[in-house]
Formats: structure tokens, C-alpha cells, sequence
């Protein structure tokens, strides 16, 4: 959707002139304001009538052959407000230099200086050019820091680090002879960013291989230098009590132990988890992990990178992560 609606600037510039004199919404365009006023939510953000009418303007009169339909166009606000609330999240923002700097390109590709001066005078014209210019330079930039610093789909990292939490377990128990259910399991949890998780998840599996204990771990991620936001001691939990899930692991072991962490975080699944056998309750003995069973676990948690070739996927299962309510019947009012 990002692709197949970014609007160049080439065609901004080729058609800016002829937007002053189509871009002013009419008097009927005002009377159906008050009718189905908003026409999508996102979360808590609403997408009103105005700015569908706002849009649908500009494109109409700069891409007067276009096929986009109400729906195409309503999909671009829906993708600027997404980018929008996602740029909140990791503090990146869109300044008016930036903007200016955007209209400045355009200025300098238009022969005639003084006219392409009179058009931007334009208040209105100017508002509704730097609103489509902004949601454009956000979106870049978010796709931009998506790729730079390896952020990861979120709905496939918590099915992954699932996988891996069940594998892991099942390791632990099996190569500890626990296959009746029987011990309990010491449960601590590592947040960090996600793309830390392999190198954490190595840590963990030397760990397991060498009967080590927690503190090893941490020892182990200090000398590596892998930045953590922090860990938690939560507890012990009964190995008949476990359910393979990684929130009702952490969920369990703090009703077991009225450990003190922060709940929303656990629904955020910003957890590794990490279970330490508990050695009263369980016959130890060093636990060998093959190349085979390293190499399934590396693969179960690599998680999939965002490449500029699957931006189509990435924005749909950006999408899933937001609420989206989309009021259809408003568009043809």
C-alpha cells in the first residue's frame, strides 16, 4: 500500500500550479461534513471526512487520470496515520525544515520562481501540500529506521520467541530425566531489545550444555557487552503447573511467588524467558545440545527483518497490530 500510493514529487511539481484553483473545498463539500463525520479510526485516532475530501482533492486534481478509488485513498490516510502513531513510538519525528527543505526541491524544478511564490502564498494550498508531504517524509523515514537498526515484525517475534520458550523447556526437562512432571523450574526473565535475543539465546543454550546457573548468564551477557533494560527474578514454578506459553509461564511464577513486575510489559511479550533447573528437586547431569538442535533453535528464533522488498508485507502485519475501523458507508455519502 505504501508503494503503490507514494506520491513523487515529480508529479507533485508538474501539477502544483493547476492545484491552486481546484485544491478549495466547496460549499457542498462543507454540508456533507456533518454527516458520517469520521470515516476510520486508528486506535484512538479518528481520520475525519475532511481529511478524506482534503486528499481526495489533491489527487484528483494532480492525478487526473488516476484510477484510486474512495477506498485507495482512504487506505494512504490509514497507512500516514499508522506511520504516525509508529513514529511516536520510537521518538522519530518530522520537523518543518524538513518539510521546508521538501517544498524547497519543488520550488527549485519549477521554471518560473515568482509564480511557484504565489502559488505556496496560498494558506490553504500550503497547509494541504505540507500535511501530504509530511505523511510522505514519515513514512520514509519509518521504513528507513525499520531497515537501519533491524527492527522485526512484532507478531512473528512473539510467535517465535513461543517456539522458543517451548523448545527450550522441553530441553531442560528431557535431558534433566523429567519426562514424569515431576521438580520445579526457577523462572527468570531478560527484557532487551529483540534483535539482542540470539545472542542471549547462545548464552542461554552454553548455559544448559554446562549446568550453569543464572548468574552466569548475566555474567556472560556483561562480558559480550549486550545491552539489557533489565531482568527479573521471578521465581519458582512447579513443572506439572506449566502451561507452554510464555506469559502464562511468567503469570504463574508471580502468583506462586507475589513477585513485584510490571504487568504491562508481560502483555507487551518484552520477555526472554529463562528457566534454570531447580537442582533440590531434579537430578542434574551436563546437559550435550547437538549442532542439530543449535541450529533448530537459531532458526526458530531468527526473527524476519524488514528488507524495502517486503515493505507490501511488513505494512499488513503493521496494520494487524493497530486497531482499524473503517466507516465505508461515509464514503459514498
Amino acid at each position: 500500500m505504501f508503494l503503490r500510493f507514494q506520491i513523487s514529487f515529480f508529479i507533485i511539481v508538474f501539477y502544483l500550479i493547476s492545484l491552486l484553483n481546484n485544491l478549495q473545498l466547496s460549499a457542498e463539500d462543507f454540508n456533507i461534513l456533518n454527516d458520517n463525520f469520521i470515516v476510520a479510526k486508528v486506535d484512538d485516532e479518528i481520520i475525519t471526512k475532511f481529511d478524506f475530501i482534503s486528499r481526495q482533492k489533491i489527487i484528483n486534481t494532480m492525478m487526473q487520470h488516476s484510477s484510486n478509488t474512495p477506498l485507495n485513498i482512504l487506505d494512504a490516510l490509514i497507512d500516514e496515520k499508522i506511520a504516525e502513531i509508529e513514529s511516536k513510538k520510537f521518538g522519530l519525528t518530522v520537523s518543518n525544515s524538513m518539510i521546508d527543505n521538501a517544498i524547497m526541491q519543488i520550488s527549485s524544478n519549477i521554471n518560473n520562481g515568482s509564480e511557484i511564490n504565489n502559488v505556496l502564498q496560498n494558506n490553504h494550498l500550503l497547509n494541504e501540500l505540507r500535511k501530504v508531504i509530511k505523511g510522505q517524509l514519515m513514512i520514509r523515514n519509518l521504513i528507513d529506521f525499520y531497515i537501519d537498526n533491524q527492527v522485526f515484525i512484532t507478531d512473528t517475534e512473539k510467535k517465535d520467541k513461543d517456539i522458543f520458550v517451548e523448545h527450550m523447556l522441553n530441553l531442560s526437562l528431557e535431558k534433566n530425566n523429567t519426562i514424569n512432571n515431576s521438580g520445579s523450574l526457577k523462572i527468570y526473565a531478560i527484557e532487551s531489545n529483540p534483535q539482542n535475543i540470539n545472542y542471549i539465546s547462545d548464552i542461554y543454550i552454553k548455559s544448559l550444555e554446562f549446568n550453569k546457573d543464572f548468574d552466569f548468564i548475566l555474567s556472560e551477557i556483561k562480558k559480550n557487552n549486550i545491552k539489557i533494560e533489565n531482568y527479573y527474578n521471578i521465581g519458582w514454578v512447579n513443572v506439572s503447573d506449566i502451561n507452554i506459553n510464555q506469559k502464562d509461564v511468567i503469570e504463574k511464577a508471580i502468583i506462586n511467588n507475589r513477585t513485584i513486575c510490571d504487568p504491562i510489559k508481560i502483555k507487551e511479550d518484552l520477555f526472554l524467558i529463562i528457566f534454570i533447573i531447580d537442582s533440590k528437586d531434579i537430578s542434574m547431569k551436563k546437559i550435550t545440545i547437538s549442532d542439530k538442535e543449535k541450529n533448530t533453535l537459531k532458526n526458530n528464533i531468527l526473527f524476519e527483518e524488514i528488507s524495502k522488498k517486503e515493505i507490501e508485507k511488513w505494512i499488513d502485519i503493521i496494520r494487524n497490530n493497530h486497531y482499524v475501523e473503517l466507516y465505508n458507508d461515509s464514503l459514498n455519502s
